[in-house]
């Protein structure tokens, strides 16, 4: 239970405290240097002297409901707290749409929110909260956040004489900070202080303010399996100063000092001294750090060998009005590019002035792109020093419209890269079977014409990257520029935050969870992140950018290859050994006889050396024999030498290199009959087409249509429209015709005066049509100009009134099966005429997902032809509300529990209110799938949803 009390004034008596002991007690609480800026987007915090208070402010670059979420960390816990009370004022006055909170989290297990009424905008007001909550322990308390919720655009929060007070109305004494969560080092954040010669003294320095001058902190060494190496005493020093010096061999290490709760992580290898290789590269996020600090970092990456990379800009940011630039963020290019290090750059969001509707309060669907290029050749030019590649738009295959309306975004962009020799990268993609008709459609609308790279993203097994590599090379087939050079722009395994599911109010931000993984989810992280390196090698992907380098939290997630101190995990360990063993190594088969405990082992050659990469997949320490081999050498993922014993050698970590004499190594007698070989020799064989750009480009008005899936939209008009722009400063005469389907015909035609195109404009077109003899429920219009190839578009629609229906006994309870990560009940509710699928989840629960499944009969249930399923679906979340993501219609490809490969379908977001949905489904594999799910991903303890007409959809 949960009771909260907001006094409009102060109490008197006790509840008048003494100013001395306020600014005693509470001194951290009311210092900014104490409050980390977390929010919906970039949010500043300060110390306000004229008014006396924190202030919290930000500004909002898109429509929507916003939050800002400034966190403190409480290491001693609060025991004893009954409330906090502070004076808040909020400004402009005539903020909307307001709500406040205060969140305490309990070391990411349990944690309290509580709501309080917002003051009015324009003067300061008390405020006093108190809290009582089942459970929920205030001496474990380790953060407080103050979350305030508006809609306008911009903010400022200012509050001051923050105190937290226990039974008797006491201002209790809050604790200097938890360094772990504040530690810097006093060298300035010198990172390469992590990263260590073998055999060589290394100092590590940091700062701390939590213990006195001449205390001793006592601190442990263990390796990369958790391994005690040594153990040691460190004195604080003059300026809050501890520093150590360790001489350690090759590997990564792990130093804790368990009385400061901090923990390094230590790599210790030789720097990359080769010439670089472009294969390998990283997701470094650096933009946005300070100078000194991109320095520092783009020093580690060289260190490392790593000169590629890919970045992110907040474009909205950049530019809010159209034409008024903010460049604070291009700094980092000139400075990375001097150094040695070149960058994608790449965007997915778009400023409000463009148009359009938000999705998700992002604005990812601009409406009007006649801005496009002259912005875009803006930004290129000013991050020319530092840029390999553009790149454009992001993983939109997992978006619910169908792929076509990117392409005009793309090709307006590639519009703007006509004359450059910067490559041209397209990575929407990362759904692998499921983006078939994404990459279709693209296909379809000139993408592969459009870019230079076809990129994609994987967060799964290893072993699974070779067979996904090889479903992207099919979906090419065909297409003259099939084999142009694929690269993997995101590759990642994350770890846990470890938080409670009710602190997950959003994909991004919330409390920080833990710092520093777990040994064995960081050692499981490096083990994918570095073998699926090799994999990609294997198949001829011709880069690859591991995911990602900075502490990165995503839902529950966080993908970061450093900790939040920015030193190295056993990922970026791996990785960069990894660049030291396959650089310049190209891969020419397997071992022919598969090690015992091994699932995987490939060999690769170089000029003068050779080395074969075991597998095992998994972490655990295993045996493997290598007698066969001519091994000189072994080493593991981490780079510890391993000895060779009895012909075997015996690992953790579920990675190994051998080194092979090359001379004696007998490539011949290598199977080179593997479908990592074929994919290598398919991506070896292109032969490098130039992009096309086009000056002109059509662009489905589909803004008009009322209902879409991701493959199609639902034909529900007679009008044709599109928006045609021309991009360029000539004058450009069009001549557009529709190719039309079956019993399609034109009954009005634009006029010709709108085929004469000014100079950088935009024109309206549309076409009236006459489907009175069309019975095709499933057809593509496509529009084609003969004087602009790529201009035109294939728009695919589907009538879902012409098509066959018929059901299958979705209604029986008994027909579905338990598939969730919670424990799942299926009834028939009478009053809904409904199936209800109710789901609770254990509070220690953080993956929760829930996606029961619906096993076709073969004899009776056959789904050949099929082209659409549609249903009802309402939900009901319990408890605290929380969030709901993947809204999924899943076409399994098996009648396993939970197994093998999916079409996943996304047919938007439930609500409580009952929502009639249809999904496309490509009739070209629709008698492959055996099982259907309907689900969804949720952060509440307890969620109910009900499905009825439901239906099946084939062509007539």
């Amino acid at each position: 239970m949960i009771t909260i009390k907001l006094l409009r004034k102060f109490l008197a008596g006790a509840a008048l405290l003494g100013a001395a002991a306020l600014c005693a007690n509470t001194a951290v609480l009311n210092d900014a240097k104490s409050w980390s800026p977390m929010g919906t987007e970039d949010m500043r915090v300060a110390r306000s002297a004229a008014e006396g208070a924190l202030h919290f402010q930000a500004g909002f670059s898109k429509a929507g409901q916003h939050s800002i979420w400034p966190l403190v960390p409480l290491p001693a816990g609060m025991a004893g707290a009954v409330g906090i009370r502070f004076e808040m004022k909020l400004l402009p006055e005539d903020l909307k749409n307001l709500s406040c909170r205060v969140h305490f989290a309990d070391q990411g297990a349990v944690s309290g929110g509580f709501s309080f009424p917002p003051p009015a905008p324009g003067g300061y007001q008390p405020v006093e909260v108190r809290f009582e909550r089942e459970g929920f322990d205030m001496a474990k308390v380790r953060t407080l956040q103050i979350i305030v919720s508006t809609s306008s655009p911009a903010i400022d929060c200012y509050i001051r004489n923050i105190a937290v007070f226990n039974a008797k109305n006491e201002v209790m004494q809050v604790l200097k900070k938890d360094p772990s969560r504040i530690m810097k080092l006093s060298t300035g954040g010198n990172l390469l202080q992590f990263y260590a010669l073998p055999g060589q003294p290394q100092r590590i320095e940091f700062a701390t303010t939590h213990f006195p001058d001449g205390q001793t902190l006592s601190y442990d060494i263990t390796d990369y399996t958790g391994a005690a190496v040594l153990s040691g005493v460190a004195a604080v020093v003059a300026d809050d100063r501890v520093a150590i010096s360790v001489t350690l061999p090759r590997g990564y290490y792990e130093i804790r000092f368990s009385d400061a709760d901090l923990v390094f992580g230590l790599t210790v290898l030789e720097p990359y001294d080769a010439v670089p290789d472009p294969f390998f590269a990283i997701e470094g996020l650096i933009s946005s750090r300070s100078e000194e600090r991109i320095r520092q970092t783009v020093a580690v990456l060289l260190r490392g060998g790593i000169r590629s990379n890919r970045e992110w800009c907040n474009y909205a940011a950049e530019e809010p009005v159209q034409g008024e630039y903010k460049v604070e963020r291009e700094r980092f290019y000139g400075i990375a590019g001097d150094m040695g290090l070149k960058s994608i750059f790449c965007f997915n969001d778009f400023p409000r002035w463009y148009g359009g509707e938000p999705v998700n309060e992002r604005y990812v669907m601009p409406r009007h792109l006649l801005g496009l290029v002259p912005s875009v050749s803006g930004m290129l030019d000013r991050r020319a020093v530092g840029l390999e590649a553009f790149h454009i738009l992001n993983e939109y295959d997992a978006r619910s419209i169908p792929g076509e309306a990117h392409l005009p975004i793309i090709k307006a962009a590639a519009y703007a890269m006509r004359d450059r020799t910067l490559q041209m990268v397209a990575a929407p993609f990362c759904r692998g079977e499921s983006a078939r008709d994404c990459v279709r459609a693209g296909i379809d609308n000139g993408l592969l014409e459009t870019i230079d790279v076809f990129a994609f993203h994987n967060y799964g097994a290893p072993e699974k990257l070779v067979p996904l590599i090889q479903t992207y090379r099919d979906m090419l087939a065909g297409h003259p520029k099939r084999r142009l050079p694929m690269w993997i722009t995101e590759c990642g395994k994350p770890w846990s935050r470890g938080l409670d599911p009710s602190q997950l109010t959003g994909t991004y931000g919330g409390p920080l969870g833990k710092l520093h993984p777990e040994r064995d989810e960081d050692m499981l992280s490096a083990l994918w992140i570095t073998m699926k390196g090799v994999e990609a090698r294997a198949a001829g992907i011709a880069k690859y950018f591991p995911f990602t380098l900075p502490f990165f939290q995503e839902n529950n997630n966080n993908f970061g290859m450093m900790d939040y101190h920015a030193t190295p995990l056993r990922s970026l360990a791996a990785y960069m050994l990894s660049v030291q063993q396959l650089a310049h190594k190209d891969y020419v088969g397997d071992w022919p006889t598969l090690p015992a405990n091994a699932m995987i082992c490939r060999v690769f050659k170089g000029p003068n050396d050779a080395v074969a990469v075991i597998y095992t997949g998994a972490v655990k320490e295993q045996t493997v024999p290598i007698a066969d081999m001519p091994a000189t050498g072994a080493w593991s993922i981490d780079g510890r030498p391993l000895a060779i014993v009895d012909g075997a050698i015996r690992f953790a970590g579920g990675m190994a290199y051998v080194s092979l004499d090359a001379v004696k190594l007998n490539t011949a007698a290598l199977n080179m009959a593997t479908a990592a070989m074929a994919l290598r020799r398919e991506a070896m064989s292109y032969e490098p087409r130039p992009r096309v750009a086009t000056p002109v480009v059509y662009q489905f008005d589909h803004w008009q249509v009322k209902a879409w899936d991701g493959v199609s939209y639902h034909a529900d008009s007679d009008r044709f429209s599109v928006n045609v722009y021309n991009f360029s400063d000539d004058e450009q005469r069009i001549a557009p015709q529709l190719q039309l389907p079956a019993g399609v015909s034109i009954a009005r035609a634009p006029a010709e005066a709108a085929m004469v195109l000014p100079p950088r404009s935009e024109t309206p077109l549309t076409w009236t049509l006459d489907f009175s003899g069309c019975k095709d429920a499933h057809y593509s219009i496509r529009l084609y100009d003969a004087g602009f190839p790529l201009a035109g578009c294939s728009v695919p629609f589907v009538n879902w009134s012409l098509m066959a229906k018929k059901t299958f006994d979705f209604m029986n309870p008994e027909r579905w099966r338990q598939n969730s990560s919670g424990a799942s009940t299926f009834s028939f509710d009478a009053a809904e005429q409904a199936l209800k699928v109710s789901t609770t989840f254990a509070p220690s629960n953080s993956d929760r997902w829930v996606f029961p499944e619906y096993v076709l009969d073969a004899a009776s249930e056959e789904l050949t032809n099929a082209v659409g399923i549609g249903f009802s679906i309402k939900v009901k979340r319990g408890g605290d509300v929380g969030r709901i993501w993947a809204p999924l219609v899943m076409m399994a490809y098996q009648d396993e529990n939970e197994k093998g490969k999916y079409d996943g379908l996304n047919y938007g977001d439930p609500q409580d209110e009952w929502r009639e949905v249809f999904v496309s489904i490509n009739p070209d594999r629709a008698a492959l799938y055996k099982m259907i799910r309907v689900g969804m991903c949720t952060s509440s303890e307890q969620i109910d949803y009900w499905l009825k007409d439901v239906v099946i959809y084939s062509r007539p």
